[in-house]
């Protein structure tokens, strides 16, 4: 195994952590912030509609008439 694995990961740049410390960031980083995590919500839900389409395509394929 390699020693790095347990290494903890280094934050790159931009990178959010959910529930860390707010206070050290500015008001501009806080709204840059909310603009980000708003994008990752709209990619996220892209997401989710993707798979529940895929799913249901899935589901229509091998659905038996019976």
């Amino acid at each position: 195994m390699d020693e790095e694995e347990f290494q903890p990961r280094k934050k790159q740049t931009g990178e959010i952590t959910v529930g860390e410390d707010l206070t050290q960031f500015s008001i501009e980083e806080l709204t840059l912030r909310v603009s980000a995590l708003h994008e990752e919500k709209n990619r996220v839900e892209a997401m989710i509609k993707e798979k529940k389409a895929q799913t249901s395509e899935a589901e229509n394929l091998f659905k038996t008439d019976g």
